[in-house]
Formats: structure tokens, C-alpha cells, sequence
């Protein structure tokens, strides 16, 4: 990566960064695209590095000053967020890709959620447990693609009311005073 796109930050989340990087980029789409999940995904790139570089792999995670076993959250969401530049925002190319990427898996999920409960057995146990398979799968892509498969957040909404009843006797009270004023106007003009 041109520009050393991964610098900055704990000399640990550094190191896990440049092993996804060293793993391929291509790959760690591909394998979100499948449905892989973070831990999924570190785990495997962490398995990939143990059997490819064995005791350099072991520096790069750390493992004798913390313990670190498989690459962390933080250097998972560095090496997303890696620009030709540094490290940057949420808007780059890698991390816009991850984000379709979860998004086809997304739609892939609940396609197989939809065939799991076409072809459910027609039987009480049966039923159960494509409705359990679909709904875990469901629950999946609403993390993967939020705003299509997601929740809404809940609207909060405040009455008051008194401010209600306020309002009302207004809108009941402009009518008569309309009405009071023409028949003054009326009785004054004489008609």
C-alpha cells in the first residue's frame, strides 16, 4: 500500500492491521461477502498467519506482552479504514466495499432464510426449526445491512396535554370571535 496506510496508532493494532494486509484485501471481501464475521474473519486470517510465518506471526500479534491470541477489533477496523494516505474516515474505498460487500451478504442471508422456510418439513418439529434457522439468519443480516434489514429505531414522541387542550379551546374560540366581530360590523352598518 503506497504511502504506509496503515501507520499510526499502537505498535499491537499496527501489527494486526499490516497481517490482514499481508492476507489480501480480495480475500477478507470475499470472505464477508460469504458471511463471514469479524471474528470469523480474524480468526481465519489469524490461522492463515500461524501456519504461513508461525513465530513471526506470534511477534506481529504480541503474544507475549498481552496474551493476544487472534487479531483484534481494533486492527480489523484499522485495516478497513486504511487510505494510500493514513488512516481515515468511514468514507474511504476499502471500507465502502466492505460495506457493499456486507450488504450482498446481507441479501444473501435472508434469500436462504426465505428457501429455508419454502422447504421446511411439514411437521411440528420441522417448522420449528426452519423458523429459528430463518429468524437467526434474519437477526444476521439486520447487523450486516441495517438500513434495509434492520430495525427502526423507536420514535419517541412527547404529549402534552395541556398544551392540547390549550390549542383546542384556541381553535374553538377563533371562530366565535370571527363571528362576533361581523355581527358587529353589522349591527354598526345597519343591515
Amino acid at each position: 500500500m503506497a504511502g504506509g496506510g496503515l501507520m499510526g496508532g499502537t505498535p499491537i493494532v499496527s501489527g494486526h492491521a499490516e497481517l490482514l494486509e499481508l492476507y489480501g484485501e480480495e480475500e477478507i471481501m470475499e470472505m464477508r461477502m460469504a458471511g463471514g464475521t469479524w471474528k470469523s474473519i480474524r480468526t481465519e486470517v489469524t490461522n492463515w498467519c500461524m501456519a504461513q510465518m508461525g513465530a513471526e506471526c506470534l511477534d506481529r500479534l504480541d503474544v507475549k506482552k498481552i496474551g493476544c491470541r487472534v487479531i483484534g477489533d481494533a486492527g480489523l477496523q484499522r485495516f478497513l479504514h486504511a487510505t494510500d494516505t493514513g488512516v481515515g474516515k468511514k468514507d474511504g474505498v476499502r471500507w465502502r466495499r466492505w460495506q457493499e460487500c456486507s450488504r450482498l451478504a446481507a441479501e444473501a442471508l435472508v434469500g436462504e432464510a426465505r428457501e429455508i422456510v419454502d422447504t421446511a418439513p411439514e411437521t411440528n418439529a420441522g417448522v420449528t426449526k426452519a423458523k429459528m434457522r430463518a429468524e437467526q439468519r434474519r437477526w444476521e443480516a439486520s447487523k450486516m445491512d441495517r438500513d434495509a434489514y434492520g430495525e427502526a429505531p423507536p420514535v419517541n414522541v412527547t404529549v402534552n396535554a395541556g398544551d392540547l387542550h390549550l390549542q383546542a379551546l384556541r381553535a374553538f374560540r377563533a371562530p366565535t370571535q370571527i363571528a362576533e366581530a361581523e355581527v358587529t360590523e353589522m349591527l354598526e352598518s345597519g343591515e
